[in-house]
């Protein structure tokens, strides 16, 4: 079993940003000597959820701190790029890291976060999908030649391309059972939420529309909420801080000036309220090594995901304690799991 690391790169109370920086960079190295496969890192804008509003920028600096972990964004937020930069962004990348590069995609799905950047929700789909065809062109052409309806290019050159061809491997996230087929048939990988009978039945659809070519060859995997301690009692306690603090930073823009909205509030209803209700209902995995070891092979039996995602650093996790969790989760919890 692959193991991955995803990172909000949460800004702890009182942390500076210099420290959140820092913090990732002890991270990346920790998790690359661990034999984590991948450096995931999300987009988000306005929020103490992310430190990261360019994840490019972050990835850079992780790359040259590492050496075998893949690095990439989960994921780039499609309408909210100049499609070109990116291309040229995504390319830098790739041979920044020595071809380690993961590229993870995604429409948006904050209401608010889009409206920062004067993107309609209701238009956010059609610029995705334009904009993900004109990043493919420009990544696998010598010239980007392209005119829709939001976004025209006349035979600009390609001077750069990836260091993988044809391009770096795509990731597309999501808990739409009817957009499944449509990431399978593509050939992405993914990461699937949800309740877990709902993720079971996605991986069904994955791998029904899944080219027989890729069969085994591609990710799609699961991100719990983990925490790992030497004890239950101490996992437990610093577990159920570090939940409440990561969704109250979910949540933040829904409350920040007073700001109400249909979405805000309907985001997040399904996640149990408590660390201990979200172990009982397979949303997370807490206690010393052998307990989330089983915890985990509860989940991953259900589901049948062949990759996992792991938040060391979540909510307000004290740095040395998340550093001590990756080492317990990828040396006693990961070669238990099937």
């Amino acid at each position: 079993m692959e193991f991955g690391i995803f990172d909000h790169t949460e800004r702890k109370s009182g942390q500076t940003i210099g420290e959140v920086y820092a913090e990732r960079r002890r991270l990346a190295r920790a998790a690359d000597e661990a034999g984590c496969f991948c450096y995931h890192v999300s987009e988000h804008h306005g929020t103490p959820l992310s430190m990261a509003p360019s994840p490019s920028v972050l990835l850079s600096v992780l790359a040259a701190e590492t050496t075998r972990m893949h690095i990439g964004p989960l994921g780039v937020l499609l309408p909210l790029y100049q499609p070109l930069r990116l291309i040229e962004e995504i390319c830098m990348l790739d041979h920044l890291s020595g071809g380690r590069l993961e590229l993870g995609i995604g429409r948006g799905v904050n209401k608010i976060e889009l409206k920062f950047y004067n993107v309609d929700m209701e238009q956010s789909r059609a610029m995705f999908d334009e904009a993900l065809q004109v990043v493919l062109m420009g990544l696998t052409g010598d010239t980007l030649d392209f005119q829709g309806q939001y976004y025209d290019y006349d035979m600009v050159p390609m001077e750069i391309a990836p260091a993988q061809q044809p391009h770096p491997p795509i990731w597309y996230p999501t808990s739409n059972l009817q957009s499944v087929p449509w990431v399978a048939k593509r050939g992405f990988n993914t990461i699937f939420a949800g309740e877990l009978d709902h993720i079971a039945e996605q991986v069904r659809s994955y791998k029904e529309h899944l080219d027989p070519s890729l069969q085994g060859a591609t990710r799609f995997g699961i991100h719990p909420f983990i925490v790992v301690a030497p004890t239950d009692e101490e996992a437990l306690e610093v577990g159920e801080a570090a939940y409440r603090t990561h969704h109250d930073n979910l949540a933040h823009l829904k409350s920040w000036k007073g700001r109400t909205t249909e979405m805000t509030r309907t985001q997040n209803l399904k996640a149990p309220h408590t660390l201990r209700d979200a172990i009982d209902q397979g949303w997370a995995a807490a206690g010393s090594p052998t307990a989330v070891r089983d915890q985990l092979c509860t989940i991953l039996d259900k589901t049948a995901c062949n990759y996992v995602l792991y938040t060391p650093v979540s909510g307000n996790t004290p740095t040395d304690f998340g550093l001590r969790a990756l080492d317990l989760f990828a040396e006693q919890v990961v070669p238990g799991l099937p």
